[in-house]
């Protein structure tokens, strides 16, 4: 009399947990070093790689558990601890900016994959599921193959077209990395990359290149880039296409960096407010626009002038006390300052009123009027 093989018992929870988990912990303890000694350029593209392949081996592990869903939801969360360690790291080494976008890619691709391994699954009920882990690996590198081999199989062609007729294929723009200007004119513009530390990368200028801005720095808005802002030592990155042989920039963008009060020119051109000075304690309230007797509109901001140049003011209408910034004069002059000199309130002492300016570093400027208020504070303390 035959007996029938018992069925195999598929992983339980702590199985399962213990496979995604040690996968991801594998995966960033062997990579996060490798990062650390590539660094730059490298350290990135390690990253980006790694976590293209990430979803070939952990998704079909979801498979063989007895609760796909379970599985899924601890292989995501994995997922995502790794995907944050290794792009942070990434970027510490060397800030991204725009490079970023690259990992938009391995980020859309981890839930296809996890439908993919519980379509595997769906097909494979009431039989051994335990080959479905090769089978979702199989399909999902396949489709990754294509997600990742087509457009760069279109990039390749452009550049093959490029190469032999000198002109880059109509609708096609090439993106560059960002670089320091070397040297720029009205006709041609060179960056100093690392790749050609002695031959800059030139394109030229024509007509139709457009300017534009990037960054967290203080500039005005797109209308107004153009080659002044092109000088050495200057970060840009540029679109461009080759006709005859020659890259033309199609779009620069200029990125500005944020330096705050220490590179800001007006703050930095004033003394510091002087302990002994009459204004020190004194709470003023400030209001933006036409020069009024009295504030309209809006509740007005009220500001302390606290020793040592800080200030402790309220904004908004909230009645959060706040104390990001900070004041200086000389002689009637006073300047005010907010979040690390983002906003700036500069006026002229006359008697109990301040007469001035704000202006912010998006280039945004108006009138800025500012009494004496005696015995006012700036509201109750920031939580």
């Amino acid at each position: 009399m035959s007996q029938e093989r018992p069925a195999p018992r598929a992983p339980g929870w702590t199985a399962r947990l213990r496979s995604q988990l040690g996968l991801g912990v594998a995966t960033v303890a062997v990579t996060v070093p490798f990062q650390l000694l590539l660094g730059g350029d490298k350290a990135l593209f390690l990253a980006f790689a790694v976590l293209c392949v990430y979803p070939i081996l952990a998704a079909p592990l979801t498979v063989a558990p007895r609760s796909w869903t379970l599985a899924a939801a601890v292989s995501f969360f994995v997922w995502l601890a790794v995907f944050t360690v290794l792009v942070q790291t990434a970027d510490a080494l060397k800030p991204m900016r725009e490079s970023a976008m690259v990992f938009l890619l391995p980020s859309l691709l981890f839930p296809p994959a996890l439908l993919v391994s519980g379509l595997v699954r769906w097909s494979r009920r009431g039989r051994d599921r335990q080959p479905g882990v090769r089978i979702a690996g199989l399909w999902i590198a396949g489709l990754y193959g294509l997600a990742l081999g087509v457009p760069w199989a279109m990039d390749a062609r452009s550049a093959m077209i490029a190469r032999r007729t000198g002109n880059t294929p109509a609708n096609t723009v090439m993106a560059g990395s960002t670089h320091e200007v070397a040297r720029a004119d009205a006709q041609q513009l060179d960056l100093r990359t690392e790749k050609s530390a002695r031959e800059p990368a030139s394109y030229r200028i024509t007509p139709e290149t457009r300017y534009g801005f990037m960054g967290s720095g203080p500039h005005p808005g797109d209308d107004q880039a153009g080659p002044a802002w092109l000088k050495q030592g200057q970060k840009v990155s540029v679109d461009y296409v080759f006709r005859d042989h020659v890259a033309q920039a199609r779009r620069v963008t200029i990125w500005v960096d944020r330096t705050g009060c220490a590179g800001d020119a007006k703050w930095t051109a004033m003394p510091p407010a002087a302990e002994s000075s009459i204004l020190v304690g004194s709470t003023w309230e400030g209001w933006r626009g036409t020069p009024q007797a009295e504030p309209v509109g809006d509740q007005p901001m009220v500001v302390e002038l606290l020793p040592g140049g800080r200030i402790a003011y309220t904004a908004g209408g909230d009645g959060v006390r706040r104390t990001e910034g900070g004041w200086r004069k000389k002689g009637p002059a006073v300047l005010i300052q907010l979040n690390d000199c983002f906003a700036e309130y500069e006026g002229r002492l006359e008697g109990d009123r301040l007469t001035g300016e704000f202006s912010n570093e998006r280039g945004f400027r108006q009138p800025w009027t500012a009494r004496r208020v005696e015995g006012a504070h700036a509201g109750p303390a920031k939580p």
